[in-house]
């Protein structure tokens, strides 16, 4: 059971990256991904590729993982701040 205390500071995907990762600390990898009923394409869908679960599986940090997509957000927001129309508010 997970309770959220703080709705406003609660990152879900962050979640459930650290959740993966502590899960595959405790299990084989290959045994996580391939039980019968797992379904390691949708997390790829909802991550928007493979990266996410190849990197979980390698072993790299989650926190390096979400590290990652912050550089990404930032260089997407500069370009993107370009072809606005409007001022964002």
């Amino acid at each position: 059971r997970l309770c959220i205390h703080d709705p406003a500071r609660f990152r879900p995907v962050e979640a459930t990256v650290k959740i993966i990762s502590a899960l595959l600390n405790l299990h084989d990898p290959g045994l996580f991904w391939e039980s019968p009923g797992a379904r390691p394409e949708f997390l790829d869908k909802l991550m928007g590729d493979a990266s996410v679960r190849e990197q979980l599986s390698g072993g790299v940090d989650p926190n390096r993982i979400i590290e990652g997509w912050q550089q990404g957000h930032a260089a997407f927001a500069r370009s993107r701040a370009d072809a606005l129309l409007y001022a964002a508010s």
